[in-house]
């Protein structure tokens, strides 16, 4: 391995690891529910025409759009941002776009291009060097709100990894509605299952500069327990 590349293949290592609760979620879903877990960014967008253009983006899930840099030397990307009607954040900056237009975006070797769709919730893991159920006791959950007001939903799911004790219930389905107004942002969370991961309180983060109250369950707060 060349010592000058290795911090980039580092960075997308820990990036990974710190999306596996996001990925394994949305493994349950292809599963449960037939839902692609890579995805053109026309299915979730037939409206828009632009996405039908051939073009190296795709969406991880419906709320995660990829960026890929395949041009070689290149350290900039230009990306269309389906119209989506909520618009995007920049996964690293929270720098928010609106939808349905081109922008702009760095692309170092250390860091692909990520766009989170405006009213979703990212669940994340803490930096852990590899997977084991009964160590990842830290959880986060990343909120990108919408900028205006409405209701989104979305889903953490979790089980031991190795057993089909989800069949029986055990497993943990957290669901969640955050409803955004001009002054709030009120995120209700209900839990189902019998699983109980390591961790115990679900960490909340809203984007830089996010000045709205979050209230959790109708409570200022900004974490969750079982």
């Amino acid at each position: 391995m060349y010592p000058a590349i290795t911090p980039a293949i580092r960075s997308a290592i820990e990036l990974r690891y710190r999306l596996l609760p996001y990925l394994y979620t949305l493994l349950w879903q292809a599963h449960a529910d037939d839902e692609p877990m890579l995805r053109p960014t026309f299915l979730d967008h037939q409206h828009d025409a632009q996405t039908f253009a051939e073009c190296d983006d795709f969406l991880l899930g419906r709320d995660l759009l990829v960026a890929s840099v395949v041009e070689p030397g290149a350290r900039q990307r230009e990306v269309w941002l389906p119209d989506n009607q909520a618009g995007w954040y920049d996964f690293y900056s929270h720098q928010w776009f609106a939808g349905g237009q081109w922008v702009t975006l760095d692309a170092p070797l250390e860091k692909l291009p990520l766009l989170v769709r405006a009213g979703a919730g990212l669940p994340l893991s803490e930096r852990i060097s590899h997977v084991d159920a009964q160590k990842d006791d830290r959880r986060e959950l990343q909120l990108f709100p919408l900028k205006g007001t409405g209701s989104t939903r979305g889903l953490l799911f979790e089980d031991d990894g190795e057993s089909w004790g989800y069949k029986q219930g055990d497993a943990l389905w957290l669901e969640w509605e955050m409803t955004c107004s001009a002054s709030s942002i009120n995120l209700d969370i209900n839990a189902r299952g019998n699983y109980r991961p390591a961790w115990k309180a679900l960490k909340l983060s809203l984007p830089v500069g996010e000045k709205r109250k979050l209230l959790v369950n109708g409570v200022e707060g900004t974490e969750w327990r079982f």
